[in-house]
């Protein structure tokens, strides 16, 4: 987290981002019986947020076994929930909006292929800064 926040990486909400990891960091650290907050799943996420910085400031939070979860959520059938299990891999649900329903699906996959993945679903009408 420190070395991310003193780097000359720009995304939009990197002071609001970063105070919410050491939220959660200091969070789990202050119980020794709880789980410590992956590295790998922190690094798996900023890194997923810098290379789409297109994205609104997620709700962050962190699983029991101390991985992060981003959510962006602006109503029920708009809804996008990843979970960083490592550097490069990542767990998905998303509902979305599609002409005449409204999609659920879930998956699993790598870190660079997910907005590729839900190109289809149109996240970005409701998950980015310029949603309306």
């Amino acid at each position: 987290i420190n070395e991310f926040r003193h780097s000359s990486a720009s995304m939009h909400n990197k002071a609001e981002v970063l105070e919410r990891l050491v939220q959660l960091n200091d969070f789990c650290a202050d119980d020794p019986e709880d789980v410590q907050l992956s590295p790998h799943s922190v690094a798996a996420c900023l890194q997923f947020l810098l290379d789409n910085s297109d994205l609104s400031t997620p709700e962050i939070a962190a699983t029991s076994g101390g991985n992060v979860v981003c959510q962006w959520r602006k109503d029920r059938n708009r809804n996008l929930t990843i979970e960083f299990l490592s550097d490069a891999i990542l767990r998905y649900v998303v509902f979305a909006p599609f002409p005449d329903e409204v999609i659920r699906t879930s998956g699993k996959c790598s870190v660079r292929d997910l907005r590729s993945i839900l190109a289809p679903l149109q996240i970005e009408r409701w998950a980015t800064c310029n949603a309306v």
